[in-house]
């Protein structure tokens, strides 16, 4: 499936997501069309970060492809969060 969406242009696997503007507990990122599971993970560890630093860590993505499994995600932050 994923292979098929790179081959056809629908997502890229070339690219990496980036910041586009922060503040101390936010972060708006462009996921430039990379796969929703990488976007996903690269928004975690910001979000993860700024809430160690500033008690809350809120991040929003745009231009990610759909396929972010949610439950990876929790799971991660939840371990992550603990630590």
């Amino acid at each position: 499936m994923y292979v098929q969406d790179i081959r056809t242009g629908i997502t890229v696997s070339n690219k990496e997501p980036v910041v586009l503007k922060e503040t101390p507990a936010t972060a708006f990122v462009d996921g430039q069309n990379v796969l929703g599971p990488v976007v996903g993970d690269f928004c975690m560890n910001i979000a993860i970060t700024k809430a160690k630093q500033s008690g809350v860590g809120w991040v929003v993505a745009k231009g990610k492809f759909p396929g972010l499994k949610l439950g990876a995600v929790i799971t991660k932050s939840w371990t992550l969060c603990r630590q």
